[in-house]
């Protein structure tokens, strides 16, 4: 019990000495989400999307033959929402079969590494994909700009 209470202390006193920058405004969420709905949906969708991954990427390690060729992609999303981008490139770090290489935060974009890609449809399918992310965690947890921004935009293709 001591070694707690000194622990916290230490971390207290560190953090007197050395504050953290302040967060943006923007970045700042007041209340609950906006929609709990699209948070559900956003928390199903991560769930499915990580068992077909986990399935498809042991189906790769396991099968006969060649290994098939892996890519690096970019893909610009719509927001400027550090927010945003953050949870977006966590979902997909998470997933089995997806890693964020780089992330360019002036022009919003992302680096992927992607495995078991064949053709240039699946390159496009997997930004497809990413900017669909993007709108479930927008629509979730994003600001009323970004949620401005997607209404502008229309529906999803």
């Amino acid at each position: 019990m001591g070694q707690r209470l000194r622990g916290q202390h230490r971390v207290r006193a560190r953090a007197r000495r050395r504050p953290h920058p302040p967060v943006a405004p923007a970045a700042h969420r007041r209340g609950r989400p906006r929609l709990p709905w699209h948070c559900l949906r956003l928390f199903a969708w991560f769930v499915a999307d990580m068992a077909s991954s986990a399935a498809n990427v042991a189906w790769q390690a396991v099968r006969p033959g060649p290994q098939p060729p892996n890519a690096v992609i970019a893909v610009t999303l719509r927001t400027r929402s550090d927010l945003t981008m953050t949870i977006t490139a966590l979902a997909l770090c998470a997933v089995p079969g997806s890693l964020i290489t780089e992330v360019r935060r002036s022009t919003a974009t992302l680096y992927i590494h992607v495995l078991g890609v064949r053709a240039e449809s699946e390159l496009e399918r997997v930004r497809r994909g990413v900017l669909a992310l993007e709108r479930r965690v927008i629509r979730a947890l994003g600001n009323a700009e970004d949620r401005r921004l997607l209404a502008e935009e229309g529906p999803a293709p």
